[in-house]
């Protein structure tokens, strides 16, 4: 074995390997793990604005975008969270803090979002013309509205509970993956704000196909939770909310 002192080249590359990690983000050579997840998830997404692939397949890599993103935000998010929490700043290898990533996560996640959303009515306006709905009380007949209602109070209204959000309650378990929905209500005596939240369980569809022999087409499809029963005037109209920890089915 050598005895002779280390040479003056490694110890100027250990050197350099420290300055790298004191660079700032934008002068760094090396990509974010996370933005350049993200990323691969734009590309992903780009599959389903290609034209050439049959509807349903656009439909499919829109999903795919929608099920990477649930796993990212489990995974990868998760862990920055609890760096945070936890008070770490280690710096990831093209120098940003936990806490920096996830600003730059955020601001890439709400132009992703968008896109999703833009590029779902684009696919929503094609299955239309396919003969395909997702349907509302706008585009349902009187007579399917009729069946929906009755399955609403039948099989959805018996195992749903709305929660109030407020300092007297504490915010309700959701678990991984689970989805509900949030109203904000105006009491009439005192004109004060409430935020009630109804979580959807698991085992209901996501969607449900009114039958042929009320719609009389076959390709009709509806969501029963959330516009099958009429909303009191006070009501604003509900959002989706979806456990990050854990934004339903596919």
């Amino acid at each position: 074995m050598s005895t002779s002192p280390i040479a003056t080249e490694d110890v100027s590359v250990s050197a350099g390997a420290v300055q790298m990690v004191e660079l700032g983000p934008d002068e760094s050579p090396y990509f974010n793990r996370e933005l350049s997840w993200l990323q691969f998830n734009q590309r992903v997404l780009a599959e389903a604005c290609n034209e050439q692939y049959p509807l349903l397949e656009r439909l499919r890599f829109l999903s795919i975008s929608g099920s990477n993103l649930d796993e990212f935000m489990m995974i990868r998010v998760a862990g920055l969270v609890g760096q945070v929490q936890r008070g770490l700043e280690t710096p990831s290898l093209d120098g940003r803090s936990p806490s920096q990533q996830l600003a730059a996560i955020r601001q890439k996640l709400v132009e992703l979002s968008h896109r999703q959303q833009a590029i779902w009515r684009s696919v929503r306006d094609g299955l239309a013309g396919a003969d395909i709905h997702i349907a509302d009380e706008q585009r349902i007949s009187a007579a399917a509205y009729k069946w929906l209602k009755a399955f609403f109070l039948e099989e959805i209204l018996p195992i749903i509970t709305p929660q109030a959000l407020d300092p007297a309650h504490p915010f309700p378990f959701v678990q991984n993956e689970g989805m509900g929905l949030l109203f904000t209500l105006t009491r009439d005596e005192t004109s004060e704000q409430l935020i009630e939240m109804v979580l959807i369980p698991s085992a209901l569809p996501r969607f449900v196909r009114v039958p042929h022999r009320v719609t009389g087409c076959s390709g009709c499809c509806a969501t029963a939770i959330s516009r099958s029963r009429k909303r009191p005037k006070t009501l604003s109209a509900p959002s989706a909310a979806r456990s990050s920890a854990a934004v339903g089915g596919r």
